[in-house]
Order: C-alpha cells, then structure tokens, then sequence
C-alpha cells in the first residue's frame, strides 16, 4: 500500500473491521482471509506509511500526532465461532500496544481502543441473526469515550464492565511492553 500523508494532517483513526460468524472449519477459507487482509495486513500497512510522516509533521510543528486503532474487547478472549476476527483484534491490540511503548518519548499519542457491542451494521453483516446485541452502544458514544482517553491511556474501554475487568491486565501488558522495550533496546546495542 502506498499512502501519502498531507502535511497538515494530525492522526490516523483506524476502524476497519470484517468478520464472519461461524465455525473456523466451515467458513470459506477466502471469506477468512479477508478478514485477515482487513484486520491485520491493512492496520500494518496504514500504520507503517502514515505513523512515520506524521511523527515527522508533529516534530516540525511543535505539535502531537495521533494514531488511534479500533480492536474490540473481543481481542481479549478466544471466540468460538469467531475465532478469525477476535484473533485479528487480538493482533491489532497487541501491534498499537508495542508501537506506543517503542514511541513513547515521540510526539504522539497512540490509542487501542477496545468497544462492546456497538450499533452498527457490522453484526448483521458478520453474520447476526439481529443486527446489534442488546445494550449496544452509539458510534457517537464509543468514539467519545475512546477521544477523551486519548494521550491518557494506550487502551481505552468504552463500556464500564469491560473496563472493570480488563484494566488491570491492560496494565500488567503496559508494564511488560515497557521493559521489553527496554531489555529489547539494551541488547540492540550490545
């Protein structure tokens, strides 16, 4: 992928997601594969040509950069039956965790958002018999709850169960990414 980043652009939203409700054996192997190609080849390639230019654009103005990724809390557990795409958002968290802690002393603020159910058209489309999963919360609320975490946390929660259960292993990743980063960087070095 080849992006070009105009000079005032400030951060990188990436939300994209696919998926396909069913057992890994029986969905169609292309149908996974762009899962796949959505989730984790695009984040990859997005972030690769877009984070750099921006961290450049952010030093030259005496400003910060964002980049924000969308996972799910789904990247968190292993979902039978949607086994590809908890696995694609479980790449996406873990990628923008170790990008934060390798630019942490850059000038940007590097976010994972990680939602619950939200009403959007992506169940019915993945394959749900209704097309959001009741207590699903508004697009407009999931982005503002992640926008007021953002240069506050590297992961952000949306929903108040999800953040009561995961914030202390979100803290215990921050905590081993940093000292792999530095243990990594140590021996780099050596």
């Amino acid at each position: 992928m080849d992006a070009a980043l105009d000079a005032g652009a400030a951060g990188l939203v990436h939300a994209a997601g696919a998926a396909r409700l069913g057992s890994f054996v029986d969905n169609e192997a292309m149908g996974e594969r762009s899962v796949v190609d959505v989730g984790v080849t695009a984040t990859v390639e997005l972030c690769r040509s877009l984070v750099p230019p921006m961290i450049a654009a952010a030093r030259a103005g005496g400003q910060r950069a964002m980049f924000i990724t969308v996972a799910s809390t789904a990247a968190f557990v292993p979902v039978p039956r949607f086994a590809v795409y908890a696995a694609s958002k479980a790449f996406v968290l873990s990628l923008t965790e170790a990008i934060a802690a390798e630019l942490s002393d850059e000038p940007i603020d590097v976010l994972c958002t990680c939602p619950g159910a939200t009403r959007t058209a992506f169940g019915h489309r993945a394959g749900f018999a209704r097309s959001h999963l009741p207590g699903a919360m508004s697009p407009d609320t999931v982005a503002d709850r992640a926008l007021r975490q953002l240069g506050c946390a590297t992961v952000a929660f949306t929903d108040r169960p999800s953040r009561l259960a995961l914030t202390s292993l979100v803290k215990a990743r921050r905590t081993l990414a940093r000292g792999l980063d530095s243990a990594i960087g140590l021996a780099q070095r050596a």
